[in-house]
């Protein structure tokens, strides 16, 4: 039987070009026999560095535009609607029922999240206004036709049984007169 000739010893000066994806292996690892295939090195990537990241709050209109001023609906009064634990006017009510409203916000805001407003619901047939507070869920949003301004549904899930009552009959009034 012969000897086969031994392979070419791999080339330990830099290379002058790209190291290609699969890497050569170190000579002394480099061994061949008849019936084992030559073992094939491959080069991995270092992992990325984990990215940190923290949430950043949306910023307000007044930041973003300061010149833009956000209207109500001009069919309807004008039913503002402020953050009850910021103080922050929210918006105006473009649509209210028992069970929620969609309000004409002045800025995005967060989807799925819980917040706690307050207006002054109008008063009709010879009553006064009331104020009114409510716990809501925002269920949807999206960017209005007018630059500033975001239409968001909200639904009502917490509600003094009183303010329940005066809104209902606030609803009630309004559907009257529409038909």
């Amino acid at each position: 039987m012969q000897a086969q000739p031994s392979p070419p010893p791999l080339a330990t000066q830099p290379q002058t070009r790209p190291a290609p994806l699969i890497a050569q292996a170190a000579p002394a690892l480099v061994t061949r026999t008849p019936t084992a295939p030559a073992p094939v090195a491959v080069a991995v990537p270092p992992a990325p560095a984990p990215v940190q990241t923290r949430p950043v709050p949306a910023p307000t209109l007044a930041a973003v535009a300061p010149s833009v001023q956000v209207a109500p609906p001009a069919s309807k009064p004008a039913i503002q609607v402020t953050n009850s634990i910021s103080g922050e006017v929210i918006g105006f009510v473009g649509n209210l029922s028992i069970d929620g409203m969609l309000l004409i916000a002045n800025r995005t805001l967060p989807d799925n999240a819980l917040f706690q407003f307050s207006f002054e619901l109008p008063g009709h047939a010879g009553s006064a206004s009331r104020r009114i507070e409510i716990g809501v869920h925002e269920q949807w949003s999206e960017p209005a036709g007018i630059p500033g301004q975001f239409w968001a549904g909200f639904r009502i899930i917490d509600i003094d049984p009183q303010d329940r009552v005066a809104l209902g009959a606030w609803v009630n009034a309004q559907e009257e007169q529409i038909a």
